[in-house]
């Protein structure tokens, strides 16, 4: 079980720093999850590529860099719908 719970809770500071990222630079903020995710694809294959242990911890930080900006990307999307609905 703490394996998840480690898994959780990287996946929570990257999606924090992520956010932060995003809301900092407002007007291009959408483009930073959008490049995160890209790169941490390109992570995961060359975990595959390297193999053993090696590959297998850059697997699992592309894995959560992956999920988080997925979930950042959705944040800020309805974030920015929002605003356009008041506006």
């Amino acid at each position: 079980m703490s394996g998840l719970l480690e898994f959780i809770v990287v996946t929570l500071i990257i999606g924090v720093a992520i956010f932060l990222l995003s809301t900092l630079f407002k007007e291009k903020g959408i483009l930073i999850p959008i490049v995160t995710s890209l790169l941490s694809i390109i992570l995961i294959v060359c975990g595959f590529i390297e193999g053993g242990f090696g590959g297998m911890g850059m697997g699992y930080i592309g894995t959560s860099a992956l999920i988080a900006s997925i979930i950042d990307l959705f944040i800020l999307i309805f974030i920015m719908a929002k605003k356009m609905a008041k506006e």
